[in-house]
């Protein structure tokens, strides 16, 4: 069997009939990785020159590059398959599954780090800076990458059972005629993402269950101790404003973090189950291959958002980041778009020199001016 089809962006083939729809979605993606690139450039442009980070910002970071290269190779693979899958179908199939394999494997294990990571900031704040010193952060982020690259060969082998591997340069897509109804190759894979996600709702859970009893127990202790409330309350400055304690406000940014960094946790698992659900139902043949690839375009374009959405979330629910992008703005609406008004300004209070005024410091008394 063969078609004369480009493949998906992951370098999957797609049948003749749906190639119209195809071209459709991958428009609407590729729409979708440029809100997502400037998303993240804006995330990685805010949290970047900041001084002392927390681990917790620098996994963000993290996370925004994975998400800015997620989008860049969607759009890369999205708009070259027309052209380079006819020329190597072999190669591109292999470059595109290790790439997003490599990306969808990182971020997973990238997503159960900065749950630990927020755990263990709440419910044991006085070895957080222990437990991810600089040195120990860097080497999760490592680990995450080696972990994501030992995952990644599955999805390359993936080519070798549904592309001829001797074609390198088949003019079009070939599959194996006798493959049994079960690919034991997609399974693998399949099973290994359910895993990661599988794991991701446990710790999630776990996590996520002990911060709000920590929370709670944090403010129940607030409440009945009195001494300490009070030195907890906003004291009033000289113009009569009353502004927060220190450790009030330092309190208020690990608990705005927290909910942030929850909210895109669960961004993440309502966004890529979806695609985990239909490649299992896929695997075992359960619809029609035709109704499987229409799903899939909803599907995939689902996951794609989830690399899209951390800079909308970041907007809606941290204050940080909500000052620091309208100061963004500013700087920028200033350098591009200087206002008339400030040039009036300007140009009004500019004193005018003549010859008297010029010399008038140094013939101070004459009779000339």
């Amino acid at each position: 069997m063969s078609c004369q089809g480009p493949s998906n962006f992951s370098g999957q083939p797609v049948p003749d009939e749906g190639l119209e729809l195809t071209h459709a979605f991958s428009l609407f993606q590729w729409f979708t990785c440029i809100v997502g690139i400037i998303g993240n450039l804006v995330v990685i442009v805010i949290y970047k020159p900041k001084r002392n980070k927390t681990p917790s910002e620098k996994l963000i970071i993290m996370m925004a590059v994975l998400d800015l290269f997620m989008c860049f190779c969607t759009m890369f693979f999205t708009s070259t398959q027309s052209y380079l899958y006819p020329l190597n179908c072999f190669g591109f199939c292999m470059a595109g599954n290790f790439c997003f394999d490599l990306l969808n494997t990182s971020s997973s294990i990238l997503m159960m780090i900065v749950t630990v990571n927020r755990v263990i900031a709440v419910c044991v704040p006085h070895s957080y800076k222990v437990i991810f010193s600089d040195a120990r952060t860097k080497c999760c982020i490592v680990a995450c990458f080696a972990l994501a690259v030992c995952n990644s060969p599955v999805g390359v082998l993936m080519c070798h059972r549904h592309i001829v591997p001797h074609h390198l340069h088949c003019p079009c897509t070939q599959y194996i005629p006798d493959y049994p109804e079960v690919d034991v190759l997609k399974l693998i894979w399949v099973c290994s993402r359910a895993v990661l996600l599988l794991v991701n709702v446990a710790v999630m859970f776990v996590s996520y269950y002990k911060i709000y009893h920590a929370m709670k127990l944090r403010n129940r202790s607030n409440t009945h101790n009195k001494s300490r409330l009070a030195a907890e309350e906003p004291t009033t400055t000289v113009d009569g404003r009353k502004s927060a304690s220190p450790k009030s406000k330092a309190a208020s940014r690990d608990q705005t973090l927290t909910m942030t960094l929850f909210v895109v946790s669960v961004a993440y698992l309502i966004l890529n189950t979806p695609d985990l659900v239909i490649h299992v139902v896929d695997t075992f043949s359960l619809i029609p291959h035709q109704i499987f690839e229409a799903v899939r375009l909803i599907t995939q374009t689902l996951y794609l958002i989830n690399f899209v959405v951390n800079p909308f979330i970041y907007g809606i629910v941290n204050s940080y980041y909500k000052a620091e992008l309208k100061a963004l703005f500013g700087k920028v609406y200033n350098m591009v778009l200087p206002t008339r008004q400030h040039s009036e300004v300007a140009h009004v209070t500019m004193p005018k020199t003549t010859p008297c005024t010029q010399h008038s410091d140094e013939k101070a008394g004459s009779s000339g001016c």
